[in-house]
């Protein structure tokens, strides 16, 4: 077995400042202006509420569309329903026994 007799070069600091502390710098630059900070996280909670508002409203649109879907081919075999048909009440009514749990009184 071969023993090195060469000695490892220290290592130089490196002059450029770590990622750390430059994210830290911005992050106090941010801080120290607090009004836009507050600005900022209003305006990101505003647009997620609204993303959140129209991703509902898509998933409503679509299971309305689906539930009359099924109701016309499979309850009334595609044809119009006959004026006064209380498909939708009776309906409604079921599902209002199947699908709501008791509340609770506070």
């Amino acid at each position: 077995m071969k023993v090195s007799t060469t000695a490892k070069k220290p290592r130089r600091k490196s002059t450029e400042k770590p990622a750390v502390v430059a994210a830290a710098r911005d992050l106090t630059m941010t801080i120290a202006r607090p009004t836009t900070l507050l600005a900022e996280v209003r305006a990101l909670i505003l647009e997620t509420r609204q993303t959140v508002a129209q991703g509902v409203n898509s998933a409503l649109v679509l299971l309305y569309w689906k539930i009359g879907q099924r109701i016309r081919t499979v309850i009334l075999k595609h044809k119009r329903a006959e004026y006064g048909d209380q498909i939708f009440y009776a309906l409604s009514a079921k599902l209002s026994c199947q699908c709501h749990t008791k509340q609770v009184p506070v």
